[in-house]
């Protein structure tokens, strides 16, 4: 059977689209779903979801910060700079070329390869035949990714990242980076 992948199509794909019953080809827990979603989809929803736990954490600890102590206000301060570098990292990882859906508690890492970041199975010390290492990651339930292993490349770029959050939510943001 061919399927016709049309990004625009997939990329469209709401809730009430999709069928309420498993169809009988998947007749058990491992089975491939009938209508698998193109990676891109899967990355669209997966970075959506990271950003809507993030936001959601960012406005809780928002609220705290403007009635406490400044001492208090450090270390809920810390926190949200935390969920931050969580967007950023998960930012990297979602924005560079992978064909697999990322399982949770699993170590993947990041490389550079023709000037364009790729996450891998493959580790360095596992003979990977990609230009540059920048370090590992693992990923998480909540669709954020952990560094487990970083280079001074990949620092940087962790350091000089900005999340891109839809515009009306920038303001969330605002306490925890002034």
């Amino acid at each position: 059977m061919k399927y016709d992948w049309n990004k625009e199509k997939y990329l469209a794909i709401k809730d009430e689209d999709l069928p309420e019953k498993p169809s009988k080809e998947m007749h058990h827990i491992s089975s491939a779903p009938a209508f698998p979603l193109p990676i891109y989809v899967w990355k669209k929803q997966s970075k959506e979801l990271m950003y809507s736990y993030a936001i959601e954490q960012l406005e809780d600890l928002r609220e705290l910060l403007l009635d406490c102590e400044l001492k208090t206000a450090v270390k809920i301060r810390n926190q949200g700079w935390k969920h931050i570098t969580n967007m950023v990292i998960a930012e990297i990882v979602y924005d560079s070329e992978f064909g697999f859906e990322p399982i949770p508690k699993e170590i993947y890492h990041v490389y550079i390869n023709n000037e364009k970041r790729i996450i891998s199975l493959v580790g360095p010390n596992e003979g990977s035949l990609y230009d540059e290492y920048l370090g590992s990651v693992q990923a998480r339930a909540d669709k954020s990714f952990k560094i487990v292993h970083s280079t001074n490349n990949l620092d940087d770029l962790i350091k000089t990242g900005v999340p891109r959050i839809p515009p009306e939510y920038k303001h969330i943001l605002k306490p925890f980076i002034e």
